[in-house]
């Protein structure tokens, strides 16, 4: 749970680095900057690189709420973690194999 004096709680413009304990260990406090914002950055359909889309098959019905937060289908990306940061770092096209970054995955 964040503290009420925490940065991410104010709607402010996502993404801000304020200093807190996730942000100094190279985090981003944006996410829940976000949420509390009531703003959702969307996400792309498809690949940058090769066009293919990254939408995978139907999430059925009696999980998406409870498991899925109401997605409909599965994504397909692959997600490439840091260990040492505790993050996932890039994404990669199932087909292509290029690199996606965060940017390029999320509409803003």
């Amino acid at each position: 749970m964040a503290d009420k004096k925490h940065p991410s709680n104010a709607l402010t413009a996502p993404f801000v680095e304020c200093g807190c304990p996730i942000c100094r260990k190279g985090g981003t406090c944006g996410p829940t900057a976000a949420k509390a914002a009531k703003t959702k950055p969307e996400r792309i359909d498809a690949c940058p690189h090769c066009g293919v889309s990254l939408i995978g098959e139907p999430i059925p019905e009696k999980w998406r709420d409870e498991y899925y937060g109401g997605s409909t289908h599965y994504r397909r990306e692959i997600g490439i973690v840091d260990r040492e940061r505790d993050r996932t770092t890039h994404f990669q096209c199932p087909d292509c194999g290029k690199t996606i970054t965060h940017e390029e995955l999320w509409k803003r």
